[in-house]
């Protein structure tokens, strides 16, 4: 059969002998011409349909292409917009400790809560949260989350910035991040070291705590460490003359 729908006439040629539609008994004399013809036809029209088709994806990834475009101006024109776009003449040092500046411009659409990178034109910045905004006056304190360079400086230029991946590891020394599988937290590997001179790290196969492993040295000197079993301790007389005065 040839399909009006692709290109045919409709009508149909069977490779029987159906008096109608077949060619065998003598039907090819009267319908192979025709079925070439047709047969001609409904590729011609499938070779348009393909092509037609490769121009029509060609205009959607054209048009995709500007809408893509598009977003991508109207996000940077929302992040350049004016209202999250400022300055500052604050005279800041870089450093992690709360952070207090004045905008030069008021009336900023910055929120508490918001992550911002306050950046100098050389190699200082700090990116952190907003902690306490006014519009009004312009005034803004941020903790730094992140620092790079050094030294103190009075031309910023403040902007929003994305969260940071990983917490804060500003007063964080010495810790190591750790997951509950939700969330992820600085937390100390093993219990602090301070006032714990001497002492091994024991587990008791749930938590871990500093401890002495055997009794104190001081004022023992010339004393054995003598066990009963189940405890420690030094004695006054040697290894030997002890275990033979227990026999």
């Amino acid at each position: 059969m040839f399909p009006i729908g692709l290109g045919g006439d409709g009508s149909t040629v069977t490779d029987d002998a159906n008096a109608s539609t077949g060619l065998a008994n003598g039907g090819h004399r009267l319908r192979f011409v025709q079925s070439l013809s047709q047969f001609v036809s409904v590729a011609n029209y499938t070779v348009s349909y393909a092509a037609q088709r490769v121009v029509d994806a060609a205009a959607q990834v054209s048009l995709a292409t500007v809408q893509a475009n598009a977003a991508a101006a109207s996000a940077a024109t929302a992040l350049n917009a004016p209202g999250t776009q400022a300055t500052s003449t604050s005279t800041l040092t870089v450093g992690t400790g709360s952070q207090t500046l004045t905008l030069a411009q008021t009336g900023k659409t910055f929120t508490v809560g918001q992550f911002v990178q306050v950046v100098n034109s050389g190699s200082a910045w700090m990116t952190g949260v907003i902690t306490a905004f006014n519009p009004g006056t312009g005034v803004m304190t941020f903790i730094p989350a992140y620092i790079g360079g050094s030294g103190s400086y009075s031309a910023w230029t403040v902007s929003p910035a994305a969260p940071p991946e990983i917490p804060s590891v500003a007063g964080n020394a010495g810790k190591a991040l750790f997951t509950d599988g939700i969330s992820l937290n600085w937390a100390q590997v093993y219990p602090t070291q301070a006032g714990n001179a001497g002492k091994a790290l024991i587990t008791d196969g749930s938590t871990v705590n500093w401890a002495l492993v055997y009794p104190s040295q001081l004022d023992n000197r010339g004393k054995s460490l003598v066990t009963d079993g189940a405890t420690a301790s030094w004695v006054g007389t040697s290894c030997r003359q002890y275990f033979l005065s227990q026999s």
